[in-house]
């Protein structure tokens, strides 16, 4: 199997047009900009609800659509989409067809007539006009559902909304299961393609009978996954019954009820990475990390573990990185003998014992580090990556930045009072972080972070560079900060995932970040890791000197 990765959108109600609305799918081309440019995407799906309350379609939604192919570098052949109730009209010759089969026993669902069927379909023919000019081809109006196969996927279409359109249908909804085993039947879906389901309605908004039709069907014809919205909220879970994981994506509009939303997914089975990656548009005015998917979401990234999916299996030998540049070089033979790796590949920063002193140094190890990053991120993937690092902060900051967050295989380990490198501990405390906001009047588009955990920065060094009373200043202090405070990686991810969570609030409110940290060299890349290359602006970085005057120098702005 190849590989793949897709962007699934929803309910884009783009009749519903605020100033809001308008502005999350403005940035939603930036952030797809990006993604696109990270890695290469194979399909774009949109799950009903083009529209809202069966609006008509404008050229304002069909140039829409037509940027979001051209951004992702997508013709129509690649694109996919299926209707919503939204897309579907309302009419009383409709709700008397519908209120008749309520009467009755849903199975008279299974022998509709087609004067019957083709007045329920034909509520939804301004949707089909809006196919056919997107796709360049006509819908299969009277099969329902259907499959396309492409680049070795098959891409199964359920029209969830063709037999809603009354209140209260929420658990109660029919698909016609009939309708789309006659369709899969006729098509070769293997356990080897990729088949993934698209439909408007989550599965818990179907009736219960349908639920254990569809469920069988799911499993006999070899379904992955079953991407759909209508909820307006974003959810994953995997029936390990049937083999296929459910994925539900947020709308496409910001509103008071629900916010905004959209979906990543990527399956590489070769390195086995295989993930789908949840955003969430904030009323602040930016893409971040859906973390509110749930448990089974940590940090809005969904780990996809099944047997044809096995999650990614780290190589048996692990990865060694070192970027040590303050003091004496790290005995590379030494290091691995007491830490029990043995005969591993190791990368060690190839300068020791440095002083930076001046830009034009600190440029110069800037981009030493870079290539010495660049040369070694192709394997990171694929194996646990062990990082000692102790050198400038400015610099693990950047070799944090560089690495991203994307890898959960990397373990960083700091040196302790003793001398000796340490990672984790079943006795480490939480360590309680402090944090204030103290915004200008008037509002500057300069944010002063400041991170004390090591020790404390005071305002008069910070001053030299940049005005702490003319400028915002969010500040992040532990109690009585000290060296060796903080040391063993859950400390050190405790304090990112706040500096992370609370950074989401402002980032997009400022055009520059002046960064001063007096923080362990584990926490300094982690830090890194969190500055977001398609999301931040741009951040300086600052220098401790305890025997300079004054004791913080800038080295170098990244991003």
């Amino acid at each position: 199997m190849k590989k793949y990765r897709w962007v699934h959108l929803s309910d884009i109600h783009f009749a519903y047009k605020d100033y809001y609305s308008n502005r999350l799918r403005d940035e939603l081309f930036k952030l797809l900009k990006e993604i696109s440019r990270q890695n290469k995407v194979n399909f774009l799906f949109i799950t009903g609800d083009l529209t809202d309350k069966n609006a008509d379609y404008t050229e304002d939604l069909y140039r829409f659509i037509d940027d979001l192919l051209n951004i992702l570098g997508l013709d129509e052949n690649h694109f996919f989409m299926v209707p919503g109730n939204h897309d579907t009209e309302r009419c009383q010759l409709r709700e008397l067809v519908l209120r008749g089969i309520e009467r009755k026993d849903y199975d008279c669902i299974y022998n509709l007539e087609e004067d019957a069927i083709n007045t329920l379909i034909s509520s939804q023919n301004k949707y089909f006009k809006l196919y056919k000019k997107l796709k360049k081809e006509d819908y299969p109006i009277q099969r329902i559902h259907f499959v396309k196969r492409i680049d070795g996927a098959n891409i199964i279409h359920l029209n969830t909304s063709w037999l809603c359109g009354m209140d209260g249908q929420e658990g109660n909804i029919f698909i016609g299961v009939d309708k789309l085993y006659e369709v899969l039947k006729e098509e070769d879906i293997t356990s080897e393609s990729l088949n993934i389901a698209i439909g408007h309605h989550s599965f818990d908004c179907l009736h219960s009978k349908e639920q254990k039709q569809l469920s069988g069907l799911f499993k006999d014809f070899n379904i992955d996954f079953y991407l759909s919205g209508h909820i307006h909220q974003s959810s994953v879970c995997y029936n390990y019954h049937i083999d296929t994981h459910f994925c539900s994506c947020r709308q496409m509009r910001s509103d008071s009820y629900d916010s905004g939303g959209l979906v990543i997914g990527n399956i590489d089975t070769e390195n086995g990475d295989n993930y789908i990656k949840f955003y969430v548009w904030k009323q602040e005015g930016y893409w971040a990390p859906d973390t509110d998917v749930g448990p089974q979401a940590p940090n809005g990234v969904y780990k996809i573990d099944s047997p044809k999916f096995p999650l990614k299996k780290f190589k048996e030998k692990p990865i060694v990185v070192i970027h040590k540049t303050l003091n004496t070089p790290i005995n590379k033979e030494k290091l691995l003998n007491d830490m029990g790796f043995g005969n591993v590949l190791v990368y060690q920063y190839p300068f020791a014992n440095v002083q930076i002193n001046t830009k034009e140094e600190w440029m110069k190890h800037k981009e030493n580090t870079e290539r010495f990053i660049k040369s070694i991120i192709s394997r990171l993937e694929n194996n646990v990556v062990h990082i000692f690092p102790l050198s400038q902060i400015p610099l693990l900051i950047y070799m944090g930045y560089l690495f991203q967050d994307d890898n959960n295989n990397i373990k960083i380990y700091q040196l302790d009072e003793n001398g000796e490198w340490v990672l984790d501990s079943n006795d480490a405390n939480s360590i309680p972080l402090k944090i204030t906001f103290i915004e200008s009047n008037p509002k500057t588009r300069k944010l002063i972070v400041v991170v004390e955990v090591s020790s404390k920065i005071s305002d008069s060094d910070i001053d030299v560079y940049v005005n702490t009373t003319e400028n915002s200043i969010l500040r992040f202090t532990i109690d009585e900060p000290e060296r060796f405070k903080v040391l063993y990686a859950s400390q050190v991810r405790e304090i990112k995932k706040k500096f992370r969570k609370e950074m989401e609030k402002y980032i997009n409110d400022y055009d520059e970040i002046h960064l001063f940290c007096a923080v362990p060299a584990g926490l300094a890349v982690e830090i890194g890791r969190c500055i977001l290359k398609s999301m931040w602006p741009k951040v300086f970085l600052y220098n401790y000197r305890r025997n300079n005057t004054p004791r913080y120098e800038f080295a170098f702005d990244i991003n």
